[in-house]
């Protein structure tokens, strides 16, 4: 008898869908199914006040995606991880909370960013928060830093002056080009610490392809 294959739900931004489950089932070497479920946030503003209110939709999210036969449940975008909490041990207590209501794994891209850097033991961190505003990068730099990192310098494709300034729910701008994701790294790696935190969509992608001309320093994510 065939073995049935695992199938991973991906918890994913709402009003659009996030290419981290193709990305994922593509890179990966083993075969997989993907399911995906967007939030359902209405009157969502993008705003960190207004995403920090995610945990009940990340219950329906779970839910939806149990009934489905979900063995494992990835929540993209990394601020329904972070958004409204001090630290990693505060977005643990909320993975812990989606766990113990479905009785089956739960990763956030935010905690397992941070778990491989903890994995390294590096503490000097560079943050590329990509096309994220400065209100974002802010509060992502103030989480990174009392998990107990020390955060050397903070960027984003705009102040590296790779972007237009644009709205936070512009969705346009959340499929960076793979030239303005390495540009943006290239520029970064010349800051003396141990690794960056490259967050965004579709910024995974671009690394994975094009590792020989990086330096070993750079950690990514998707979403």
């Amino acid at each position: 008898m065939m073995a049935s294959l695992p199938v991973i739900g991906f918890i994913t931004p709402p009003d659009w869908i996030d290419p981290s489950p193709m990305e994922f089932a593509r890179l990966n070497d083993f075969a997989v199914i993907t399911q995906q479920c967007p939030l359902h946030m209405p009157g969502l503003d993008w705003g960190l006040n207004s995403l920090a209110k995610c945990e009940p939709a990340l219950f329906q999210a779970t839910e939806i995606l149990a009934d489905l036969g979900c063995d494992l449940f990835v929540v993209t975008g990394t601020p329904f991880g972070w958004a409204g909490l001090y630290s990693i041990d505060d977005a643990r207590e909320r993975q812990h909370r989606l766990q113990k209501k479905i009785a089956k794994p739960v990763i956030f891209s935010a905690i397992a960013m941070l778990e491989e850097v903890y994995r390294r033991k590096v503490k000097r961190l560079v943050i590329n928060s990509s096309y994220y505003s400065d209100e974002w990068r802010g509060q992502w730099s103030a989480f990174v830093e009392a998990s107990g990192f020390q955060v050397v310098a903070a960027e984003s494709f705009l102040s590296l002056g790779l972007s237009e300034p644009h709205s936070e729910n512009d969705k346009s701008q959340w499929s960076p080009h793979e030239s303005q994701i390495m540009s943006s790294l290239q520029l970064l790696n010349n800051i003396e610490a141990d690794a960056i935190l490259l967050g965004g969509s579709g910024c995974s992608n671009a690394v994975a392809g094009n590792k020989d001309s990086l330096s070993n320093k750079t950690t990514s994510h998707c979403s």
